[in-house]
Order: structure tokens, then sequence, then C-alpha cells
């Protein structure tokens, strides 16, 4: 029978229960959720990057890639002073600018009619901007367009039946064929208007941007189709002969802002292949927090006369982004996975916390609380940001600090977890899915135990966003899917090291045996507030001590197998749990208790134990 730390809520003499403190309005107006967000954080190398490729005046395909949430978005309508489905001019740059992007669900048809709809809107954009309406919508107009496609879409013209030519002047024969032909082919029609614009009547504009975002939104079949109408679109105006010897050649650079999984879905296909030249470009850079902050200052209208709240409101929020050589922010941004309104999420989530971050009394009335009420240190910190106002840990998948050493009450893989994430931390690169389960099988043997643990944990890790999969673009050929670990992988890997706080949340999360003696079942916040830290750490060592068994049995089945060499060489050379001890010593140090008689014997026997795991 198998047991975890109980829930045990948090009683409401500790806070008020009603929350409606000093800097919640001014916390709300720094970290609320507008899609839509009115302060733009620079990223000037990328911002060059993205201009360079632009002067050499030469059309391109960019795939302009970025995690989910990393404000691909937003760089680019600053960039280019887009807002969405419109036409920007910048005549200084003789550049058009057009914006297609996608909201909510569409069907094939709808997706379609789209396309034209915006094909159609950056003619009419044209139309008043160099004042040709009236030239087009004439009898002349309308010749010379039929003239143009004649010569370069010659097909379009013929779905009009012999029958109804009859009796007809030629003009109006001329007339009725471009009618049928925008009836029954609007988006190669819609195509031929806009390069006939470009041709005769805006010979001032050199270079157009076409700007195609959130195709997420979109089923992937119907994405594809999306794709392969734009890409045909693009091709479209770059191989259009018909133009004026006078005029310079027309760059057109279509962009697609995706996501990196969305990108390997789409080159997967040889029609998208096929269009060239491309070049990807990458938006790896999360928002800078500190700057964001200090712009989003700049643009606050009413303080309702309230000054020195909002003031202090912003030394809080820095003082937690600045803290420690910007620890915290640095922090917040990995475990988001650079998931921008994660991150304003998550901020809000501290500043708001009731349990965590408020010192001693002053968690009894928020209503007197002052910018020194907050307490930001490691435990605080980010026990506001996983435990949130219980005083127990729970590692839902949904939260961004997971539990990365996977255990329930039918198993335990935690410790084959922690392998797993020191696989990748040494390798540092995509690995292959089947290479990964081909090495802990050369070092295992075929054990179905291990493989079931290492399915699961894998599962889990991609569940949780700790590991995520995908196509290795750099290699077009490799049709197999590769693993890597994220910025949340990686972080929560560090923070096991950093201090004891992440191994006392997972040790609330683990399911102990009942009638072993490893756990108490005290949370770590009921020994803060009974017998202390000391308490904690000595809870800690048992929970190691369990660990360091795990670990053992997993070096007997190696040692059976004859790898104990290669398990080295695969996961290191050391032992994982030599690496949670280090955490718990860093915490011990901090907290003073390091020379005590007991804390020293649990250590010297743990070091002991790990030295001879393989005794």
């Amino acid at each position: 029978m198998k047991k975890r730390i109980k829930d045990t809520p948090v009683s409401p003499e500790t806070y008020r229960s009603e929350f409606a403190n000093t800097y919640r309005r001014a916390i709300e107006f720094y970290l609320g959720t507008p899609k839509e967000e009115s302060v733009y954080v620079e990223d000037p190398e990328l911002e060059r990057e993205l201009m360079r490729l632009f002067l050499d005046c030469e059309s391109k395909i960019i795939y302009f890639l970025g995690k989910e949430g990393i404000g691909k978005t937003t760089f680019l309508k600053n960039v280019f002073g887009l807002s969405d489905n419109a036409v920007v001019f910048d005549e200084a740059k003789d550049i058009a600018c057009i914006s297609m992007s996608f909201r909510g669900v569409l069907l094939e048809k709808d997706a379609n009619e789209y396309i034209i709809n915006s094909i159609s809107c950056v003619c009419t954009a044209l139309e008043e901007r160099y004042g040709f309406r009236e030239n087009f919508y004439s009898i002349e107009g309308h010749n010379l367009f039929f003239d143009y496609i004649k010569e370069t879409y010659c097909s379009l013209l013929e779905n009009v039946s012999s029958v109804e030519l009859i009796g007809k002047s030629a003009q109006d024969i001329r007339l009725l064929k471009l009618q049928r032909a925008e009836q029954k082919y609007p988006y190669a029609y819609m195509v031929s208007k806009l390069n006939f614009y470009l041709n005769y009547y805006c010979m001032a504009i050199h270079n157009i941007v076409i700007v195609i975002d959130n195709t997420e939104v979109l089923n992937k079949e119907i994405r594809g189709k999306i794709a392969k109408s734009i890409l045909s679109f693009f091709s479209g105006l770059i191989n259009d002969k018909y133009i004026d010897s006078a005029k310079k050649n027309l760059a057109v650079n279509l962009i697609f802002s995706m996501r990196p999984s969305t990108y390997e879905e789409l080159v997967k296909t040889e029609e998208i292949k096929a269009y060239h030249p491309v070049t990807v470009l990458h938006k790896e850079k999360p928002v800078d927090m500190v700057k964001y902050f200090s712009l989003k200052r700049d643009t606050i209208i009413d303080k309702n006369g309230m000054e020195e709240v909002w003031d202090d409101a912003y030394e809080i929020i820095m003082t937690l982004a600045n803290k420690f050589n910007h620890k915290y922010s640095d922090m917040i941004s990995n475990l988001c996975n650079y998931d921008f309104e994660s991150m304003k999420k998550i901020y809000k989530k501290i500043l708001m916390n009731k349990v965590w971050l408020l010192r001693g009394e002053r968690r009894r009335d928020f209503l007197n609380m002052s910018k020194t009420d907050y307490l930001f240190n490691n435990i605080s910190v980010l026990r506001a940001i996983a435990c949130g106002n219980n005083a127990v840990y729970r590692g839902e998948k949904s939260v961004v600090v997971p539990n990365a050493m996977l255990n329930d009450e039918f198993n335990d893989d935690s410790m084959l977890s922690l392998l797993v994430m020191s696989f990748f931390m040494r390798e540092r690169k995509l690995i292959m899915k089947k290479r990964l389960f081909d090495y802990f099988e050369r070092i295992f043997g075929s054990d179905p135990g291990i493989r079931e643990s290492l399915e699961r944990v894998v599962k889990h890790f991609l569940d949780t966003e700790i590991l995520e999969e995908t196509y290795n673009w750099k290699n077009p050929i490799q049709k197999s899917k590769y693993l890597y670990l994220t910025s949340r992988g990686e972080e929560i890997w560090h923070l096991f090291k950093s201090d004891s706080v992440l191994l006392e949340m997972y040790r609330e999360d683990y399911f102990f045996d009942e009638e072993d003696d490893a756990c108490d079942f005290t949370s770590s916040f009921q020994l803060m507030n009974t017998v202390g830290q000391y308490e904690i750490f000595i809870q800690l060592f048992l929970y190691i001590d369990l660990l360091i068994e795990k670990e053992k049995e997993l070096h007997r089945k190696v040692k059976s197998n004859g790898t104990l060499g290669e398990y080295y060489s695969c996961f290191g050379s050391k032992i994982q749990a030599k690496r949670l001890l280090e955490g718990v010593l860093k915490s011990i140090e901090y907290s003073g208790n390091m020379y005590t008689y007991d804390i020293q014997n649990e250590i010297t026997r743990l070091e002991n134990k790990i030295k001879n795991i393989d005794a």
C-alpha cells in the first residue's frame, strides 16, 4: 500500500480569505493578459538579420520560426508596422506589406475565400493609395487588363461558350470573358489583377512583403492546402514575365511565421518543398521582462491619485525580476518555455500569492501590507509558482513545474526519469527517439520492465513539455522524429543542484510504501511552522536514502549485463542521488545547520552509501 503526504489546507487564520490588497490594480496593469500587447521589447539583432534579407532585393520565402508565445507576431507587427489583415505602405523603402493572419477554425472553402478576399483587399488598398480606380474601371482600363491576361494567363479567358458570343460586339465579348474568369476562377483572376496593378499603376513599389501568421489555428489538412495556395500566389508574383522593361525588378518576400513543428510538418510535403529560394530565420530570445516592465510603466495614464502605491508596485515587480542578477526572471522564462503570456501569468501568480510570499504577521492582513512584506527567496518564489496557495506540492501536468521524478501508486520511475534527463544534458543535441530506446536496451538489456518505465517517462516528459518532439529540419532526408530537452527541462535539472526546494516539493508528491519509515507524511510547510528547517533536512536524507536503493537496483541490473562502463559513459560518472544530495547540502549550508551532530552523521552515512553503490 502506498500513500503520499496529504494536502493539508492552510488555516484561514494564516491570512484573510478576502483578497483585495493595495497593489492589486497595479499588478493587474503590468501582468494582465491582453492578447495584443501594447508594449514591444525590441530584438535588435534579429531585426538587423531580417532587414539584411530585404536589402539584397531578391525574392524569397522566409520561414520565421519560434516557440509558441515567444513573440513572433509582435515582432513582425512592429518591424513592418502591420495590423491584422491590412496593407501598409512604407514609402521610404518602396515597400507594400500585406498581412494575412488567421483567426478561428476555417473550413477549406472559407480558407480559400479568405485568401481571395485578402488579395482583393490589397488591390483595393492600391487603388486608394495610387488613385487609379477610375482608370482601371473604364473600358480602356479593362481592355488593357484583358490584353494582359491574354499574354500571361490566356486559359482564364476560355470559359465562354460559342453560343454566348452570338450577336455580341468585340468589346462585349472581352467584358464577358473577364466576368466569367472572375466567377469561375476567382483566385487566379485576383492574382492576375494584382500583378496587373503592380505592372501598370504602382511603379513606385519595388518590394512586396507578405506576412502569413497564426496558421496553427487551422487543422493540419487545411494548413497544408493554404500553404500551397499562398506559395502559388508567391510564385505567380515572381514569375510574371509581363513587366515593363523600364521598371525595376519587383522583389517579393513571403514570410511564414510559425512554430518549428508546423514548419517541419509542412516541408515534409514535396509540393511545398519544391518552392525556392528558402531562408529559415529563428526567433530564439524570449521577451526581456525587465525591459518589458520598464516600457510598460511609461504607458501608465492614470494612477488615480495613488502615485506612491503605483511606484511601490513597480519597485516590487522589478525587485523580483532583478534579484540575484535576474535569477528569478531567467527561471520564470525557462520554466514557461519562453511563452510570454505564460510568463506574465507566473509573475502575477507569484505576486498575488497568499501563503508563501508574505512575511509573518502580514499574511493576516493584506489590506495593510507594504512593499517590504514581500519575501523573495528560493523557497518562496518557487513554491508560489509550483504550489500556488496550497501548502503541499502536486505536480499536475498543467503546471510549469511538473514532477520530473515520475511515480504513482503502482510504478516508481523516479530514478529512470533522472537518467533520461542526465542523458539529454550530456548529449546536448537532438536525439532520435529510437536511438534513446536503443541506448537503454543496450545498457539494461531486454528488460520489459525498464522499457515500459522508459515509455512512461518519455510520454510524461512530452506531456509536461520537459521534452519536445521534432523533425530535424537541417536534415530533410531523415523522416524520423527527434527528441530534445526543453528550456523547462534544463531549468528543472539545474534546480536539483541549486538547493533543496525542488526535492522538498517532489518528496510531497512521492508515493511511499505505507510501512516505510522514509517519510512521516508531514509537509515542509507544516515542518517550517513547527520544528523548523532541521527536520526538513532529516526527512530529505531519508528520501534520498530510499532513492539510493532504487538507483542501486539499476546498477545491479547493469552490472549483471556487464555494461557498467557504458552506463557511466551514457549518464555520467556522478550518481544521481549524489546530485540531489548536493542540492540539499547547499540549503543546509545556507541555513546554518551544517555542523550539527545528526546532520553530519547523516551526510557521512549517505556519502559512504553513494560511494559504495557498486560494491
